[in-house]
């Protein structure tokens, strides 16, 4: 999850991936992230422009109007670094869109790709911080989802202005997801140390979600279906995988598999391995039910509008009210 990076021991990291479902893993298929990581203090703030794009219609062949559907918005960096054209290769990104596709159509939920659009930014930037933290851990809050709201993930002024100027101004930003590829992605988040204090540090990933059960309202409201990828070649379901943290709004959790950092498991969407599945019920962390309630998905209804699924009623949190009885156990920090 984190890039690619060894984890500290599980006790230890319990809370890393709360931030911003920034996922990585330990193996990978494609070329490993930089090591390390690095602070960009000054805020740059580039223009975009718009070099090519690619046809995207044949993919939208199968969809149904009367279907739940979710619609993403693609933008690769026309950029020149062999870094990134090694690990961002335009066809992979098609191929796993496709392998995304497929997953969410067997719940009966629909992906429609937009567009395809190469940007160029000027100046170049390639590698941004992900968020800062507004908050820190404290007290006898134990769950994740509590730590997460403890710890008021915010995006970073260097990522809200890149993703400002990639991201073009659309009625429907909103209620779009978007995936944005880039070269680095920074992610800070608490690590305890062993005498019980907390140390913030930063690493790189290969893809992170900026879910909405993190961030909440402390993104702008347009840019909140944003999803950056960094290593395509990751797993073989990382757009589906990032496109679930987006949609069902958790974190890696399965079953039994409470959420955590890195969860290597097999069977589920939301957890490392190769499963895809999305449960149902109580007994598969009402995944299913997650998704459907989503703010990003729509049918077109008999006068051929869009009809959206309510949006969330408070900060888009684990247990926002649109979710109902579809949460495990209850928050603590409200």
């Amino acid at each position: 999850m984190s890039g690619g990076l060894r984890a500290p021991p599980r006790a230890l990291v319990a809370w890393a991936c709360l931030i911003l479902a920034a996922c990585g893993g330990t193996s990978e298929e494609g070329p490993g992230p930089a090591e390390g990581g690095s602070d960009i203090e000054a805020v740059v703030t580039p223009d975009a422009t718009v070099t090519d794009s690619l046809a995207v219609g044949a993919l939208n062949d199968d969809l149904v109007p009367a279907q739940l559907t979710a619609d993403v918005g693609i933008y690769l960096l026309d950029t020149s670094s062999p870094r990134y054209v090694e690990r961002m290769s335009p066809d992979e990104v098609l191929r796993r869109f496709g392998v995304a596709k497929e997953i969410f159509a067997g719940v009966g939920v629909q992906l429609r790709l937009r567009f395809v659009r190469f940007v160029r930014l000027t100046p170049e930037v390639l590698e941004i911080p992900a968020n800062v933290m507004a908050g820190e851990p404290g007290g006898r809050v134990d769950g994740l989802y509590d730590k997460s709201r403890q710890q008021r993930s915010t995006l970073s002024p260097q990522a809200e202005a890149v993703f400002e100027a990639i991201i073009e101004p659309d009625s429907l930003n909103d209620r779009t997801v978007y995936l944005v590829g880039m070269e680095d992605v920074l992610m800070a988040w608490f690590r305890q140390e062993d005498d019980g204090s907390w140390t913030l540090q930063s690493d790189p990933t290969n893809a992170l979600s900026f879910p909405s059960y993190t961030l909440e309202d402390r993104i702008p409201r347009r840019l909140r279906g944003v999803i950056t990828i960094q290593n395509i070649f990751h797993t073989e379901k990382i757009v589906a995988h990032e496109i679930g943290h987006k949609l069902i709004n958790v974190s890696h959790e399965y079953r039994d598999i409470a959420p955590e950092h890195e969860v290597q498991a097999e069977g589920g969407l939301m957890v490392y391995g190769e499963g895809t599945e999305m449960p149902a019920g109580a007994e598969g962390r009402w995944h299913l039910e997650r998704l459907l309630r989503s703010p990003y998905l729509y049918r077109i209804g008999p006068d051929g509008r869009r009809q959206y699924n309510p949006d969330y009623r408070e900060s888009g949190h684990y247990a926002d009210p649109i979710y109902a009885d579809s949460i495990v156990g209850s928050l603590v920090v409200r």
